[in-house]
């Protein structure tokens, strides 16, 4: 029976079902990132590996090397794995914490101009106006492609997968959105990723069908191409529908009458959300 240990981020639960699906004899088992400083979770994972024949690991090179150094067993082949984002479809998502507590919100996922307009307690109504084509491009949302290349380029550049970025950036591109946020995947982006993981591991697919929308727990989670966005790109058609938890959201209106109640079902002051990965100070400026 081929052995698969998985260690990354939450795309390992794609990665895994796309591979459970294409060899279906094969043992799958998903972990975290490698974490050297903890010694009870990187002897959990050695042990994993003493029964392993692959690890695909999102993990550098020097993580990978000190996990195996203290095997003393058999040593599992190993391949390194791009972290797959881009940003490009999807600039304002950011991440959110209320300060008071230091906790992140409910909803891993938040609108940048939410989250200002919350802290600036405006209405769900008069946040709503704040969705234009004109904050968009005050805002750079605009122009996010060319670092969004960069960054999915370099992360194929850090892994062993890094002759194969070509192959896999012009394959997705052709999907349109090929993303369901920044940072996760649509179910053909991760048939694509692993297709080469198959073709540099030596793995013999017995099928080649893809995971269908919905089968993993990042499908839960859908954020929309907006319309001016999706113009910018050149795609068809945008949106703006959300897919939050499971829960269909149609219009701006409706994502930010839930959002904002949802901050308030947490306690969170609208002086205390504080937007991550965000310039606040930009967000001032446009949105004043």
């Amino acid at each position: 029976m081929l052995r698969i240990v998985i260690t990354a981020n939450c795309l390992r639960y794609d990665i895994a079902a796309q591979l459970a699906k294409w060899l279906p004899g094969a043992r799958i088992v998903t972990g975290t990132l490698p974490d050297p400083e903890n010694t009870t979770a990187t002897n959990h994972l050695r042990v994993l590996l003493a029964d392993a024949d692959l690890w695909l690991s999102m993990g550098s090179a020097e993580e990978s090397l000190q996990i195996l150094n203290g095997m003393s067993t058999k040593k599992p082949a190993v391949c390194r794995i791009p972290l797959i984002g881009f940003a490009a479809f999807h600039p304002d998502v950011c991440f959110a914490v209320n300060a008071e507590t230091g906790k992140a919100t409910r909803q891993v996922f938040n609108s940048a101009i939410a989250v200002w307009a919350y802290r600036e307690s405006f209405s769900a109504k008069d946040a709503a106006a704040l969705f234009t084509a004109h904050n968009f491009k005050a805002l750079g949302y605009f122009n996010t492609w060319d670092s969004s290349v960069t960054f999915l380029r370099d992360a194929f550049a850090a892994s062993d997968l890094a002759e194969d970025f070509a192959s896999f950036f012009y394959a997705v591109k052709r999907q349109g959105c090929f993303m369901q946020t920044f940072n996760h995947p649509k179910p053909l982006a991760i048939a694509s990723l692993c297709r080469l993981i198959c073709q540099r591991t030596g793995l013999q697919p017995t099928n080649q069908q893809c995971v269908e929308e919905g089968s993993s727990p990042a499908s839960r989670l859908i954020w929309p191409v907006y319309p001016e966005i999706a113009q910018n790109l050149g795609l068809a058609s945008g949106s703006f529908d959300w897919l939050m938890n499971g829960e269909r959201l149609s219009g701006v209106d409706a994502y930010l009458v839930r959002t904002f109640a949802d901050y308030q079902k947490q306690g969170i002051a609208p002086h205390a959300l504080q937007p991550l990965n965000r310039d606040l100070a930009l967000l001032d400026r446009v949105l004043q």
